[in-house]
Protein backbone atom coordinates (compact mmCIF):
# COMPACT_ATOMS: atom_id res chain seq x y z
CA UNK A 1 0.00 0.00 0.00
CA UNK A 2 1.35 3.43 -0.99
CA UNK A 3 2.39 5.67 1.90
CA UNK A 4 0.64 9.03 2.29
CA UNK A 5 2.47 12.22 1.27
CA UNK A 6 2.24 15.46 3.24
CA UNK A 7 -0.13 17.17 0.78
CA UNK A 8 -2.48 14.19 0.97
CA UNK A 9 -2.37 14.19 4.76
CA UNK A 10 -2.90 17.95 5.15
CA UNK A 11 -5.10 18.36 2.02
CA UNK A 12 -3.28 21.64 1.27
CA UNK A 13 -3.93 21.57 -2.48
CA UNK A 14 -0.37 22.65 -3.37
CA UNK A 15 0.74 19.48 -5.14
CA UNK A 16 0.97 19.69 -8.98
CA UNK A 17 -2.60 20.08 -10.21
CA UNK A 18 -3.87 20.87 -6.70
CA UNK A 19 -6.73 23.26 -6.10
CA UNK A 20 -4.56 25.99 -4.55
CA UNK A 21 -1.66 25.94 -7.05
CA UNK A 22 -3.01 28.85 -9.09
CA UNK A 23 -2.86 31.28 -6.16
CA UNK A 24 -0.08 29.78 -4.01
CA UNK A 25 2.10 27.80 -6.42
CA UNK A 26 3.41 24.25 -6.12
CA UNK A 27 4.91 23.46 -2.72
CA UNK A 28 8.71 22.88 -2.73
CA UNK A 29 8.14 19.53 -1.02
CA UNK A 30 5.92 18.37 -3.87
CA UNK A 31 8.38 19.59 -6.49
CA UNK A 32 11.69 18.37 -4.99
CA UNK A 33 12.56 15.46 -7.27
CA UNK A 34 16.09 14.91 -5.92
CA UNK A 35 14.72 13.08 -2.87
CA UNK A 36 11.99 11.17 -4.66
CA UNK A 37 11.40 7.89 -2.83
CA UNK A 38 12.79 9.08 0.51
CA UNK A 39 10.76 7.48 3.29
CA UNK A 40 8.68 5.89 0.52
CA UNK A 41 7.23 9.22 -0.53
CA UNK A 42 6.78 11.03 -3.85
CA UNK A 43 9.41 13.74 -4.36
CA UNK A 44 9.73 15.41 -0.93
CA UNK A 45 6.30 14.34 0.25
CA UNK A 46 7.63 12.35 3.19
CA UNK A 47 10.67 14.53 3.91
CA UNK A 48 8.93 17.90 4.02
CA UNK A 49 10.34 18.93 7.42
CA UNK A 50 13.86 19.15 5.95
CA UNK A 51 12.84 21.29 2.94
CA UNK A 52 12.97 25.07 3.04
CA UNK A 53 10.12 27.22 1.80
CA UNK A 54 7.15 24.97 2.54
CA UNK A 55 3.85 26.48 3.66
CA UNK A 56 2.52 25.02 6.89
CA UNK A 57 -0.21 26.27 9.18
CA UNK A 58 -1.11 29.03 6.76
CA UNK A 59 2.33 30.63 6.34
CA UNK A 60 5.46 30.08 4.30
CA UNK A 61 8.51 28.95 6.27
CA UNK A 62 12.00 30.00 5.20
CA UNK A 63 15.00 27.91 6.22
CA UNK A 64 14.20 24.38 7.27
CA UNK A 65 16.09 24.91 10.55
CA UNK A 66 13.67 27.69 11.50
CA UNK A 67 10.63 25.43 11.21
CA UNK A 68 12.10 22.16 12.45
CA UNK A 69 10.89 22.50 16.04
CA UNK A 70 7.32 23.07 14.82
CA UNK A 71 7.64 20.20 12.34
CA UNK A 72 8.67 17.73 15.02
CA UNK A 73 5.32 18.39 16.73
CA UNK A 74 3.38 17.84 13.51
CA UNK A 75 1.08 14.81 13.33
CA UNK A 76 2.36 13.95 9.86
CA UNK A 77 6.02 13.99 10.96
CA UNK A 78 5.14 11.65 13.84
CA UNK A 79 3.25 9.38 11.44
CA UNK A 80 6.26 9.09 9.09
CA UNK A 81 8.58 8.33 12.02
CA UNK A 82 6.18 5.66 13.27
CA UNK A 83 5.65 4.06 9.85
CA UNK A 84 9.31 4.04 8.82
CA UNK A 85 10.76 2.91 12.13
CA UNK A 86 14.42 1.97 11.70
CA UNK A 87 14.13 2.66 7.98
CA UNK A 88 13.50 6.36 8.60
CA UNK A 89 15.65 8.63 6.45
CA UNK A 90 16.18 11.49 8.87
CA UNK A 91 16.93 15.17 8.49
CA UNK A 92 20.69 14.75 8.18
CA UNK A 93 20.39 12.21 5.38
CA UNK A 94 17.81 14.32 3.55
CA UNK A 95 19.92 17.47 3.85
CA UNK A 96 22.99 15.64 2.56
CA UNK A 97 21.07 14.59 -0.56
CA UNK A 98 19.87 18.15 -1.09
CA UNK A 99 23.44 19.42 -0.68
CA UNK A 100 24.65 17.05 -3.39
CA UNK A 101 21.87 18.31 -5.65
CA UNK A 102 23.07 21.89 -5.13
CA UNK A 103 26.64 20.82 -5.94
CA UNK A 104 25.41 19.17 -9.13
CA UNK A 105 23.66 22.36 -10.18
CA UNK A 106 26.79 24.41 -9.49
CA UNK A 107 29.39 22.07 -10.96
CA UNK A 108 27.40 20.50 -13.80
CA UNK A 109 26.63 16.92 -14.77
CA UNK A 110 30.20 15.78 -14.11
CA UNK A 111 30.04 16.89 -10.45
CA UNK A 112 30.85 13.36 -9.22
CA UNK A 113 34.03 13.29 -11.25
CA UNK A 114 35.03 16.65 -9.82
CA UNK A 115 34.27 15.41 -6.33
CA UNK A 116 36.46 12.37 -7.02
CA UNK A 117 39.24 14.83 -7.90
CA UNK A 118 39.09 16.11 -4.33
CA UNK A 119 36.41 18.71 -5.18
CA UNK A 120 38.89 21.08 -6.82
CA UNK A 121 36.01 23.09 -8.27
CA UNK A 122 34.86 23.99 -4.76
CA UNK A 123 38.16 25.56 -3.76
CA UNK A 124 37.71 28.71 -5.82
CA UNK A 125 34.18 29.11 -4.50
CA UNK A 126 35.36 29.16 -0.87
CA UNK A 127 38.93 30.44 -0.97
CA UNK A 128 37.93 34.04 -0.23
CA UNK A 129 35.56 33.06 2.56
CA UNK A 130 36.24 32.12 6.20
CA UNK A 131 37.16 28.48 6.60
CA UNK A 132 34.14 26.44 7.62
CA UNK A 133 33.89 24.04 10.53
CA UNK A 134 32.25 20.67 9.92
CA UNK A 135 28.93 21.65 11.52
CA UNK A 136 28.72 24.71 9.27
CA UNK A 137 29.47 22.71 6.13
CA UNK A 138 27.20 19.78 6.98
CA UNK A 139 24.50 21.95 8.62
CA UNK A 140 24.00 19.20 11.20
CA UNK A 141 22.71 21.44 14.00
CA UNK A 142 24.83 19.81 16.71
CA UNK A 143 27.05 22.78 17.54
CA UNK A 144 26.33 24.62 20.84
CA UNK A 145 22.97 26.29 20.33
CA UNK A 146 22.27 24.26 17.18
CA UNK A 147 18.78 23.12 16.26
CA UNK A 148 19.53 19.47 17.16
CA UNK A 149 21.29 20.18 20.46
CA UNK A 150 18.29 19.27 22.64
CA UNK A 151 17.50 16.12 20.68
CA UNK A 152 20.97 14.73 19.99
CA UNK A 153 23.32 16.69 22.22
CA UNK A 154 26.34 18.75 21.24
CA UNK A 155 28.80 17.01 18.94
CA UNK A 156 32.21 16.18 20.46
CA UNK A 157 33.90 17.83 17.48
CA UNK A 158 32.24 21.12 18.38
CA UNK A 159 33.32 21.07 22.03
CA UNK A 160 36.63 19.26 22.46
CA UNK A 161 39.20 22.02 23.01
CA UNK A 162 42.05 19.52 22.74
CA UNK A 163 41.62 19.81 18.95
CA UNK A 164 41.22 23.60 18.89
CA UNK A 165 42.93 25.44 16.00
CA UNK A 166 44.01 22.22 14.25
CA UNK A 167 43.61 22.78 10.51
CA UNK A 168 42.48 26.31 11.45
CA UNK A 169 39.24 25.03 12.99
CA UNK A 170 37.28 25.85 16.13
CA UNK A 171 37.73 23.01 18.62
CA UNK A 172 37.48 19.84 16.47
CA UNK A 173 35.59 21.54 13.64
CA UNK A 174 38.26 20.87 11.03
CA UNK A 175 39.62 17.63 12.43
CA UNK A 176 36.30 15.86 13.03
CA UNK A 177 37.46 12.64 11.35
CA UNK A 178 39.90 12.13 14.24
CA UNK A 179 37.30 12.79 16.96
CA UNK A 180 35.43 9.88 18.53
CA UNK A 181 31.66 9.97 19.00
CA UNK A 182 30.67 12.27 16.15
CA UNK A 183 27.37 11.74 14.39
CA UNK A 184 27.70 11.49 10.61
CA UNK A 185 25.24 10.32 7.98
CA UNK A 186 22.58 9.61 10.57
CA UNK A 187 24.55 7.41 12.98
CA UNK A 188 26.99 7.86 15.82
CA UNK A 189 30.57 7.00 14.88
CA UNK A 190 32.18 5.58 18.04
CA UNK A 191 35.98 5.19 17.87
CA UNK A 192 37.72 7.53 15.44
CA UNK A 193 39.62 4.61 13.88
CA UNK A 194 36.41 2.77 12.98
CA UNK A 195 35.09 5.64 10.87
CA UNK A 196 38.23 6.43 8.86
CA UNK A 197 36.95 4.70 5.73
CA UNK A 198 33.75 6.75 5.87
CA UNK A 199 35.47 10.08 6.52
CA UNK A 200 38.17 10.08 3.85
CA UNK A 201 35.67 10.15 0.91
CA UNK A 202 33.66 12.89 2.69
CA UNK A 203 33.30 16.17 0.79
CA UNK A 204 34.26 18.18 3.88
CA UNK A 205 37.39 16.12 4.55
CA UNK A 206 38.52 16.66 0.96
CA UNK A 207 37.75 20.38 1.19
CA UNK A 208 39.96 20.74 4.29
CA UNK A 209 42.82 19.00 2.46
CA UNK A 210 42.49 21.48 -0.42
CA UNK A 211 42.27 24.54 1.80
CA UNK A 212 45.16 23.57 4.09
CA UNK A 213 47.44 22.29 1.32
CA UNK A 214 50.92 21.77 2.83
CA UNK A 215 49.67 22.68 6.31
CA UNK A 216 47.10 19.88 6.39
CA UNK A 217 47.20 17.80 9.56
CA UNK A 218 46.18 14.20 8.91
CA UNK A 219 44.71 11.78 11.45
CA UNK A 220 48.07 10.63 12.80
CA UNK A 221 49.30 14.18 13.41
CA UNK A 222 45.98 15.23 14.93
CA UNK A 223 45.98 12.32 17.36
CA UNK A 224 49.58 13.12 18.32
CA UNK A 225 48.55 16.69 19.12
CA UNK A 226 45.59 15.38 21.09
CA UNK A 227 47.68 13.00 23.21
CA UNK A 228 50.38 15.61 23.86
CA UNK A 229 47.85 18.27 24.89
CA UNK A 230 46.03 15.87 27.19
CA UNK A 231 49.34 14.85 28.77
CA UNK A 232 50.43 18.46 29.20
CA UNK A 233 47.12 19.32 30.86
CA UNK A 234 47.44 16.35 33.19
CA UNK A 235 51.00 17.23 34.18
CA UNK A 236 50.11 20.88 34.72
CA UNK A 237 47.57 19.99 37.40
CA UNK A 238 48.64 20.17 41.01
CA UNK A 239 49.12 16.69 42.51
CA UNK A 240 46.18 17.06 44.87
CA UNK A 241 43.77 17.67 41.99
CA UNK A 242 44.68 14.55 40.03
CA UNK A 243 42.18 11.71 40.05
CA UNK A 244 44.82 9.20 41.18
CA UNK A 245 45.59 11.30 44.24
CA UNK A 246 41.92 11.76 45.06
CA UNK A 247 41.44 8.00 44.90
CA UNK A 248 43.94 7.46 47.72
CA UNK A 249 42.80 10.47 49.73
CA UNK A 250 45.81 12.71 49.07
Amino acid sequence: MAKMNCWEFHVCGREPGGQHVSESGVCPAAAETSIDGFNQGKNGGRACWAISGTACEGRVHGKFSEKLEACKKCSFFKLVVLQQGRKLQDTREIRRKLLLKDLKQELGEDYKEKLDLKIRALKGRRENQPKLNCWEFMDCGREPGGFFEDELGVCPAATDKSFDSLNDGDNGGRSCWAVSGTLCLGRVQEGFASKKCDCEPCDFYQLVILEQEGDFLNTRKIRQHYVLREMAQYLSESPCSRSCCKAVGM
